[in-house]
């Protein structure tokens, strides 16, 4: 830029005040150019993205979740929201599945939430049980339990099947035993006890009672932790 400057004035007497004139004149003629290109991008995008249909959306929502691309699937669900793209339910249970897969606990949470308020089916236990999951990963002990005691009450009415139900209550126990609520885990290993001799599917894992018990020694409830593994034993007998 300061070649074309010095060609521009060459053989004319340049004051410093010109030179600095001069420069930011060009300066300010690059960066208007520049930004009118940002803002024609971005125009292009919006059209583009305006002129898509529900299938297109479901094709990339589809890629994205097979690639396990978090970010990119909750772009497009954004922009579908803002947009008023009506998504099939599948397209959008694949999307909170992926979020949750990826850690962003809230945001799979928030879609799940439209999806229970929508007059359609309800959500998979799959899809809730991905949340769940996230949750426990995140350490929300008290948000993994909500998302359990509803998978109970389906349950109870025999929307889904019990090996669902079997994995949240093993997720939500050791979460409970991991964030310092050794003593609330172990009332609910207590309170499966009974269930799980009637439904062998709900089954406590061995491994779920061992966190438990190691929980409850670190905080010095010694007898307790021979009662859960006297309960243990029993079971596995």
């Amino acid at each position: 830029m300061l070649g074309l400057l010095n060609s521009s004035f060459r053989g004319t007497p340049c004051l410093p005040r010109q030179c600095k004139q001069a420069c930011t004149y060009v300066l300010h003629d690059m960066h208007s150019r520049r930004r009118a290109c940002v803002i024609s991008r971005r125009k292009s995008s919006v059209c583009c993205a305006s002129s898509r249909s529900p299938e297109a959306y479901v094709t990339l929502l589809q890629d994205a979740c097979q690639a396990d691309d978090w970010l990119k699937a909750f772009e497009l669900i954004t922009e579908a929201k803002v947009l008023d793209v009506q998504l099939p339910q599948h397209a959008l249970e694949a999307t909170v599945q992926t979020l949750a897969r990826g850690g962003q606990a809230q945001r799979s949470a928030d879609l799940l939430g439209r999806l229970f308020k929508a007059e359609a089916s309800q959500p998979s236990a799959d899809t809730i049980l991905a949340v769940l999951e996230a949750w426990a990963a995140a350490k929300d002990a008290s948000r993994a339990k909500e998302l359990l005691e509803v998978l109970e009450q389906r349950h109870s009415t025999g929307l889904d099947s019990t090996a669902a139900l079997g994995r949240a209550r093993n997720k939500v126990v050791r979460v409970f035993a991991a964030t310092d609520a050794a003593l609330e885990a172990a009332d609910m290993l207590d309170g499966y006890l009974k269930l799980q001799s009637q439904d062998k599917q709900t089954l406590i894992l061995f491994d779920t009672y061992s966190v438990v018990v190691n929980a409850l020694l670190r905080i010095g409830e010694a007898e307790r932790a021979d009662e859960v593994l006297e309960s243990r034993d029993y079971l596995q007998e």
